[in-house]
């Protein structure tokens, strides 16, 4: 057989198959799309955590200083500090030339088609409010602790002389977050989504109530606070996960694929309602809603989705 045939026979032969286990429709088969999720998901939050990390390393020196003058700092003790807080937003450019160009050459699309009316149905269907809870519960959470981590911290700390720098350990929390999102996605896979979100509901209120409930008064007491803080973050990255996992269960790849998106958006809002919260009501107040948010997650979640006879389990 001549070799171009064998292999136009080989990939018609491939395309068969893959059609055959439905995965030349979807990239993913439903058991793997929490693992698939929760990579992609963790991967992103992980960059929450790296630019905390990298903005303080960059903006001390002059690497792109062709680009702009230096900005003036002075300090408490009449000195001044140069520093250039564009390097924070230069650094990233060459990655995202090099992703750009990487996802035009290699990424393909789902052949999955709709439009905008076939979309819309997912507002009346009450899972994509009950995911849109779950998925704000734990992604504002994440992104919003993790963008106020270090002020919320250092004003914790304020008064008890040797405490750490929350500023400096920032980064930690949305790390762990990102790292517990990429494992948490193949758990539910296996386990359930639902059963994942209940345990996460559970342990995310335990550690929300302690971080309404103490206050530390020593550098011990502190460095607890912030081992419960990077609990939250552990927890809520699972959480991350496990209702993404659910999303991909519930419904159909294209109001799935909607609904995602749309609780994403949502979610994205976190460091601006959780930054309002402390910044107008302190954060007894911003802990405590937090809380109640999980509570109503945890009830949810029992009801639907995971309890003997419940309506739809996943």
């Amino acid at each position: 057989m001549d070799a171009d045939l064998l292999c136009a026979f080989k990939r018609h032969r491939r395309r068969h198959f893959l059609r055959l286990n439905g995965l030349y429709k979807h990239f993913f088969p439903k058991h793997e799309r929490g693992l698939a999720l929760g990579i992609q998901g963790g991967l992103s939050d992980f960059g929450t955590g790296l630019v905390q990390f990298v903005t303080p390393l960059v903006i001390g020196f002059s690497a792109f200083a062709f680009l702009g003058d230096g900005q003036v700092a002075h300090l408490p003790d009449g000195k001044t500090v140069t520093y250039w807080l564009q390097n924070a937003s230069w650094v990233w450019i060459p990655l995202v030339a090099i992703i750009t160009i990487l996802s035009w050459l290699f990424l393909r699309s789902v052949p999955v088609s709709g439009n905008v009316k076939q979309e819309w149905t997912i507002f009346g269907n009450k899972h994509t409010w009950f995911m849109t809870l779950f998925y704000y519960g734990t992604f504002a959470t994440f992104a919003g602790l993790g963008a106020q981590l270090g002020l919320l911290g250092n004003h914790t700390f304020a008064g008890i002389e040797g405490a750490p720098s929350a500023v400096a350990l920032a980064w930690l929390g949305p790390v762990i977050g990102a790292l517990s999102r990429v494992g948490a996605g193949q758990v539910s896979d296996k386990i359930r989504g639902g059963r994942v979100t209940t345990v996460m509901a559970v342990c995310n209120i335990i550690g929300l109530l302690a971080l309404w409930l103490y206050k530390p008064t020593t550098v011990s007491g502190c460095w607890i606070w912030l081992l419960v803080m990077f609990w939250v973050f552990f927890w809520t990255g699972v959480g991350n996960a496990s209702t993404t996992e659910q999303m991909a269960v519930l419904f159909p790849p294209l109001q799935g694929g909607a609904v995602v998106g749309w609780t994403s958006a949502v979610g994205a809002y976190g460091p601006f309602t959780i930054g309002m919260l402390l910044a107008e009501c302190g954060a007894g107040a911003m802990f405590g809603i937090s809380t109640l948010i999980f509570v109503a997650i945890l009830a949810i979640n029992v009801y639907y989705y995971d309890r003997k006879n419940a309506p739809d389990l996943c």
